[in-house]
């Protein structure tokens, strides 16, 4: 199920350079794990968040990437991953579970949103 923003090559392109990557476990070990999985709609990805409060969260969508920083005693932690499509005017929703963040990045556009964004967006926390 591809839009026609994005095909299956470059979904299986960005997903194999994601997990090959040897610099992606190195970051996984001294950051904080991410994992980028395709589902049905869109892409997901979890983010270890290891006890960090909601407070601490701070999650930033740009017009190609999605940067997840974690406030920890012994400073700021970051991971950002890239998308080899523009992830303008598309949905995204977020949500605390446990000790993940996860963040859904639909195929499909969000009709509200259009041209270059800056947004806050809200953190539901699932319990």
């Amino acid at each position: 199920m591809c839009s026609s923003q994005w095909g299956q090559e470059e979904d299986n392109a960005m997903l194999g350079s994601f997990y090959l990557d040897p610099f992606t476990t190195y970051l996984d070990e001294m950051q904080f794990r991410v994992d980028l999985f395709e589902v049905d709609d869109g892409y997901l990805i979890e983010a270890e968040r290891k006890q960090t409060a909601k407070k601490d969260i701070f999650i930033e969508i740009n017009q190609d990437s999605c940067a997840i920083s974690l406030q920890h005693p012994e400073g700021m932690k970051e991971r950002t991953i890239l998308f080899p499509f523009s992830l303008e005017n598309l949905s995204i929703r977020i949500e605390l579970a446990n000790e993940l963040i996860q963040i859904y990045i639909s195929r499909q556009a969000n009709a509200m949103q259009k041209g270059p964004f800056s947004l806050w967006i809200p953190i539901n926390e699932v319990k």
